[in-house]
């Protein structure tokens, strides 16, 4: 069980990368019927999820799904498929310069290199977590492999 200290900037790390990715996939929806809305009110708020993911994606934090303060498969496939869908996105939208396209690129690539540090080779399978005690298979396997490869 966590303490109160512990908890502290938790919901912060944990949910940028999912908000951003949600709220992508709302903004594919308006993209065409109400670009207005997607520029000025969903743009904004994945913007900064996405400045959030690029700069933190690589510290050690709680897991998205568990109490666990580790490195997290799925955390960064998570990420990954924010950044990659975020810059088409904000690229289709004209809300993205070069300058970002390419520091988002950089890190997504980053991102899908940490991603193999995951592979057990002696056991054949993505371990689920590097570090905080939890070891295993990333069960969610084939959830993983979609979204890495969005």
């Amino acid at each position: 069980m966590m303490t109160v200290t512990e908890m502290e900037g938790v919901t912060a790390s944990r949910f940028n990368k999912l908000r951003a990715a949600a709220f992508i996939n709302l903004a594919g929806f308006y993209e065409k019927t109400n670009l207005t809305y997607v520029q000025c009110t969903l743009w904004p708020v994945i913007a900064l999820d996405l400045a959030y993911v690029s700069e933190t994606w690589n510290l050690t934090t709680f897991d998205l799904w568990a109490e666990l303060s580790s490195s997290s498969f799925w955390t960064a496939t998570v990420q990954h498929h924010a950044l990659r869908q975020g810059i088409e996105l904000g690229k289709a939208i004209g809300s993205l310069d070069e300058l970002t396209v390419k520091k988002y690129t950089t890190e997504a690539e980053r991102i899908l290199c940490f991603m193999q540090s995951f592979w057990n080779p002696s056991d054949g399978y993505m371990s689920a977590n590097l570090g905080g005690g939890r070891t295993g298979a990333a069960m969610h396997g084939p959830f993983n492999h979609v979204l890495a490869g969005l």
